[in-house]
Formats: C-alpha cells, structure tokens, sequence
C-alpha cells in the first residue's frame, strides 16, 4: 500500500431550495490536472446538497508526484489509457472514508476524509501466490445486498511463467480489515460490472465482443482473432496481385490488433493495398462483402454463490455494461453499449436497454428499449415519479432520453443545449466520426424522489426538471481556487464517466 496526502478545500454553491430538497445524499465525481502525464493523481468533487458546498479532494500534489515517481510501483501506477476512469466509489457511512476503482487498472484508491490521505491498494496488497501478479481490478461494483458494510469485487491473477490469467472473487469490508477469497469461477473475462442480488454474482462482460464473418460464417471470438482471419485474407489477395508467395507466417507474432497493424506497415506495399480497400481497417469491412462481419448479442453470467456454476445469458446488443434495479418489481435493467474496438472505439449501431428477470439462477428476457439515434447509453438510471417508474439514459452526444420502465418504450427525448443528430442522413457515421467529445454527455443521476436528473458537461453540472421537462439550473464546477490561491480549478478538466451517491 501506497499511502499520499490530499489538500481538501470546500467551495460554497447556489442551488434552488427544492433541488437540494430532493437530493438527500452528496454526490462525487471526477477531476484531474491538465499537467499529469499518468493521467493517476485524482481529484476528488463532493456535491454536498445539505451543505450548499463542493468539496475538492486533490492529490496532484508535488510531494506526491515524487513518491510514485520513485515507488517501486512507479510502472502501474498511470492510467492505462485515456478512457480508463473511475467508475464506482463506495463508501461505508457519511463522511467516512471511500474505495474508488478505476477501469482497467491494477490498482484502486482508499480516501479518508478525516485524515487527507489517499491509499493505493493494488496487487502486492492481495496476492499470496508469489508466481503471480494481479493484472486488474473489477471497475463497477456494489455493496453486498444483505449487508452494506460488505462488497464484493474481482481480481486478474497472471501467473509469472505462462502467462495464464484466472479470475478471483472477493468479498471484503468495506474498510479492507476483511478480506475473503469467495471462489475462481470459470469466466469469459474479468467483468466489467459486479453485482450481489440474493444467492448470486450478476456480470457484465463487456470488453467479450463476438464476430460472424457473413461470406463463410465463421464465428471469431473477439476483435484480434477476426482481425488477423481478415488481414490474412488480405494478404492472400496482396501476393496474388503481385505474383508473390503466401506466407503465413508474415502474422506469427501478431497477438493483439497493433502488432496486425504493425507487421502489415511493415511492408509498405502492403500497406498501400490495404489503404486502397479503406482508410480504417472497420471500412475495409464495410466496403467489401468478401470482408464484413456481424456482431453477435453480448454476454451476461451469473454464479451461484452456493453451488460456484457459472451460467451464460444473451443482451440484445453487444457490450452490455451496466445493471440498475427496479426497487418495486426487482426487474434488472441492463445497458449494452455496441462498442466494438480496433485501432480506437467505434460504436457499431444504436445502444440497447434490456429488462430482465432473475428466477432461479436464470435470467429470463422481458423486453428491450433501442432507438435508432441512441448511441451508448453510458450510464441509465431507474427512478419513479408518481408511481411510475422511468429510465433516463443520455446516447451520443448529449440527447437524453425517458423511457417508460414498464412498456420499455420511449416516453420523450431532448437535446441538451444543441441538437447535432435531427438533420445527420447518416447517425452512425456521425458519431463515429465527428469529435464531440467536448459536447458529450455521460453521467447522470436520478434524484430519488424523481423530480430531478443531474447530469455533467464538460463545463456544467446541470439539473433537468423530470416534471417540467427542462434545465431549471446549471452550476459551473471547474473555475475559481482553493481559499489560500494556490490551486486553479482552470487547470483540471473532468475525468468522469459515472458518478455515485455517497452514504
């Protein structure tokens, strides 16, 4: 464990009496400093409704910088790409301490108000085998149903010499002072979001992404099997234009999507045929029917904490990602985001919303909420106004959409500030290749008496009117400094996909 200091400041807010009203718990986000070049040292926002205040807990501190500078962990302790950010925090009682997990990354915080110190936990801190190292920690998890001093969380275990990778499921106080290997289950992958609802695990295998070639139909596994079928073929088609001999052995080291890239720039005519079918390697399938694909529906599990069996279920898009759960019916409401990844993140076609049933280890389909401008479906929240329950969700890049939780169909959508998809002949190319990330919106919350949608921009947090059906107030959250001048907030930018209420 890794032990850093945090500078804490509060700043005071003006927000509607009736908002604050509605929000019982504070909310945190995510920040961090335009100058960290690990993209590690996280700033912590407390929207704090009782108080009227945002507290900032930083830790891009010169003192800290140093330490991880000259850790022996110093070689993990950077964020794994751009995307990899926090995605849960969980936190025991109010003004206690809290874990943060962040996506892909081998280590995940403890922050203690009290103290201003932020702990790094990652592998050392877990392993017993020697022989291995812990790759990864699970992203997106949640408080132990029946008991909500407990969580429950996985670890990638790598062993040393071969290289072979097995999961571990955890159940673990929330204050780390218990810390139980619950079992290995036999998985896809390390999940992306971890729930206990009764006997069972519920996952979300997000990054499990399966190929139909349409012209043989083959399926592949995952993106770099499909990848390296296709450039095969290829490169085939490459040594017959030009009278040369197939080799293929030309992929033999070809283990992810970049190393394909690579060895095919390697040889530059090569590369210029492959340019001549499509500038991205996803339009070389687009534009020949020899080359296209399908997407298979994503994967679910779920494990019988009793028994240890794993079971497989099917989302109606690929990439499901999140769970949210109907306190009144107990439906589970599953987004699939229809990512899919080569040399960067396309989404493949309109994200899903599926509602489902959990009886006796199965999960049993009841229906879906698609659209066909509805693209990712980040984050999707329940909430219920006059005993009814709805779904908001925002796709790219900022239309936010109701949906009726009961008929799975839509209630109304908005664009918030600008409306960018209305006039596009072509939604998919649109956001794929259009940079809108400044004018995208991806974390929201439901207020839970229903009344109210929080939701954040790159510049405001906004509050959107459920009943009136428009922005009754918006909050600027990066601007200003810390009460002695020292930290500008102008020099931090949102590092935020999701958010979370605090106990």
């Amino acid at each position: 464990m890794l032990t850093l200091r945090t500078k804490n400041f509060k700043l005071p807010f003006d927000l509607q009496a009736d908002i604050c009203k509605s929000f019982k718990n504070p909310l945190i986000f995510y920040l961090a400093h335009k100058n960290d070049a690990r993209s590690f040292f996280i700033t912590f926002v407390i929207l704090d409704f009782a108080e009227k205040e945002m507290t900032y807990v930083v830790s891009y501190l010169p003192e800290n910088i140093s330490a991880v500078e000259n850790h022996p962990w110093s070689n993990i302790l950077k964020a794994t790409s751009l995307v990899a950010n926090p995605h849960c925090t969980l936190q025991e009682k109010k003004g206690g301490s809290f874990l943060t997990f962040i996506e892909y990354s081998p280590y995940f915080f403890k922050v203690d108000l009290k103290k201003n110190i932020l702990q790094v936990y990652a592998g050392d801190d877990f392993v017993k085998d020697s022989g291995e190292f812990i790759q990864e920690f699970s992203s997106t998890n949640f408080k132990d149903d029946t008991d909500p001093r407990y969580f429950y969380f996985y670890s990638e275990h790598i062993n040393k010499k071969t290289g072979r990778s097995r999961l571990v499921l955890h159940r673990a106080s929330l204050d780390l002072s218990e810390i139980e290997d619950i079992a290995v289950p036999e998985s896809i992958e390390l999940p992306h979001t971890t729930k206990k609802i009764g006997d069972y695990i519920l996952n979300s295998h997000f990054l499990h992404c399966q190929f139909k070639h349409l012209y043989s139909g083959k399926i592949f596994k995952n993106q770099h099997t499909y990848a390296l079928f296709i450039y095969k073929m290829l490169y085939k088609e490459y040594c017959q234009k030009k009278g040369l001999p197939y080799a293929d052995s030309f992929f033999h080291n070809a283990t992810s999507f970049s190393e394909i890239e690579k060895i095919s720039s390697s040889d530059s005519n090569f590369s210029s045929f492959c340019l001549s079918r499509g500038k991205t390697f996803l339009k070389i399938c687009e534009r020949n029917p020899k080359y296209t694909f399908a997407l298979l529906p994503g994967i679910i599990t779920i494990m019988d904490l009793k028994t240890k069996k794993v079971e497989s279920f099917n989302s109606t898009a690929p990439a499901p990602a999140h769970f949210e759960i109907d306190p009144k019916t107990g439906d589970i409401f599953t987004s699939s985001h229809s990512f899919l990844g080569f040399e960067r993140v396309y989404l493949w076609g309109p994200a899903a919303i599926d509602r489902f049933r959990l009886e006796k280890g199965k999960l049993i389909k009841l229906s879906s909420f698609s659209h066909p401008t509805g693209y990712r479906f980040t984050s999707h929240r329940i909430f219920s106004w006059k005993g009814k329950s709805y779904i908001c969700t925002f796709g790219q890049p900022n239309r936010l959409f109701i949906i009726d939780a009961e008929t799975m169909e839509l209630e109304f959508f908005e664009d918030i500030e600008t409306d960018f998809l209305s006039d596009q002949p072509n939604v998919n190319s649109y956001v794929n290749y259009t940079d809108l990330a400044f004018s995208t919106i991806l974390t929201l919350e439901a207020s839970p008496d229903g009344q109210f949608i929080f939701f954040l921009s790159y510049d405001y947090i906004y509050f959107y009117s459920f009943p009136e059906r428009r922005i009754v107030q918006k909050l600027k959250y990066h601007e200003g400094t810390s009460p002695d001048g020292e930290i500008s907030l102008a020099d931090f930018y949102k590092r935020t996909t999701h958010s979370d209420y605090l106990s």
